[in-house]
């Protein structure tokens, strides 16, 4: 019997029970462990894992896909075929993914669903907020092709979600954006600050 209390010192809590089978508690406490993270911690982070991402993912279509077939895939592409992909069938798929787990598409409803999609893949990214707005750097190694896309994802993104301004720095292998509703962003307020939250391979 494993007893796991989702507890968070912001939020109200609820105690609850599982049974599990014996492996897979070890496997938790073992990947607790490496992680420096307390287990009940691990649980919270599985099972919001799962209600704000998996159980829409794979109805919505998204599937896994290593970093070397993207990679191949992205540079047999021109860069006016990244364009039209991001500006029609991503834009629309990431849309309704979006309307479909927060009811609404707002700057603050793409941005909690752009951050999750973030943490479940294996790009080093940086996330912030502050009055001028939501800031990412994004490093994912898969040359400037992949700096295009999400560069014209999110312009696109932004045309959808009124007096929402993206100021965007795109470089070979990393892209800088700063999405704000005011508009008063410029290139060098991007944030250039060292990438945090780094996904293994």
């Amino acid at each position: 019997m494993a007893e796991i209390s989702v507890l968070d010192s912001k939020k109200k809590t609820y105690p609850i029970t599982f049974r599990l089978p014996e492996k897979l508690v070890e496997d938790l406490k073992k990947e607790a462990e490496n992680v420096q993270i307390s287990l009940n911690t691990l649980a919270n982070q599985v099972f919001e894992r799962y209600i704000c991402w998996e159980r829409y993912s794979g109805k919505m279509g998204l599937i896994p896909m290593t970093r070397p077939f993207l990679k191949a895939v992205v540079k047999s592409l021109s860069n006016e075929e990244i364009k039209k992909i991001a500006h029609n069938a991503s834009k629309d798929a990431l849309k309704e993914l979006v309307l479909i787990t927060r009811g609404n598409f707002t700057l603050d409803d793409f941005v909690s669903v752009f951050n999750e999609w973030l943490r479940v893949s294996w790009m080093t990214h940086r996330y912030s907020y502050d009055a001028k707005g939501h800031h990412y750097i994004i490093y994912h190694d898969l040359n400037k092709k992949w700096s295009l896309y999400l560069s014209e994802l999110m312009n696109a993104i932004c045309n959808d979600l009124a007096g929402i301004k993206s100021t965007i720095a795109v470089r070979k292998d990393s892209i800088s954006v700063s999405l704000s509703s005011n508009g008063s962003l410029s290139s060098n307020e991007l944030p250039s600050t060292p990438m945090i939250n780094k996904r293994k391979s």
